[in-house]
């Protein structure tokens, strides 16, 4: 069988790597779909957040699952237009100011957290007419990358890294004092066909598996699974 796994954008490419060597280990072949819900994954990746807001509520996770990094949120341009000064809070906030438009994602755990940071730095507002919410990391990408003037958009650091060389830049993380690290859980799904293998892959993630998420931007917290 193969074992399906419906996951955040947010951990592709590493994911990818850690299911070849899980198949290479153990004969058993992973199909990853990033960014969609499907019905009936054996395994979810996903966002702490958006595991506790929707996922667990709706009895789609079969149980607690293991973390297998962090994951803070950059802010990225289209390629070609002057880099904003962001280093810092006020330098971000003049950066988003000076946007002529500003690329969330709707209802996802990055959009919402946005939205909520620029509520808190009186941004949310004065800009609120040029906020644009698309449905999901690809969409953000594909609009800013298409789009004419300065935009901004805010994303999951490693889906500006796996936008690289296709006419998006990565301006860098946000200041330390407004960045939000979120952990990412691997987690059996309910649906999961044969739940032995999907805790099987799940143990693979957290074990052989956290050197490829290492290496693929995920950090790890000093509790991460205590």
């Amino acid at each position: 069988m193969t074992l399906t796994v419906m996951s955040s954008g947010s951990a592709e490419p590493a994911l990818d790597v850690v299911a070849g060597a899980f198949h290479a280990a153990t004969g058993y072949s992973v199909g990853v779909t990033y960014n969609r819900d499907i019905p009936a994954p054996d395994v979810i990746v996903a966002s702490r957040d958006a595991i506790e807001r929707k996922l667990r509520p709706a009895g789609r996770i079969a149980d607690e699952g293991v973390v297998v990094g962090q994951m803070g949120i950059g802010v990225g341009i289209r390629s070609g237009v002057k880099v904003p000064e962001i280093g810092s809070v006020a330098a971000l906030s003049q950066a988003v100011l000076g946007a002529e438009t500003v690329l969330v994602t709707l209802n996802h755990s990055t959009g919402l957290y946005v939205e909520d940071m620029l509520q808190r730095l009186h941004l949310h507002d004065r800009i609120a007419g040029r906020i644009l919410r698309l449905e999901n990391g690809p969409a953000v990408m594909d609009c800013l990358a298409a789009g004419q003037g300065r935009d901004l958009a805010f994303l999951s650091m490693n889906e500006f890294r796996t936008y690289a060389g296709k006419g998006v830049t990565l301006v860098g993380p946000l200041p330390a004092p407004v960045q939000y690290l979120r952990d990412f859980i691997v987690a059996p799904a309910s649906s999961a066909r044969d739940p032995l293998i999907a805790e099987a892959f799940v143990r693979f993630c957290a074990e052989a598996g956290a050197a490829i998420f290492a290496a693929h931007g995920f950090t790890q917290a000093a509790d991460v699974n205590a």
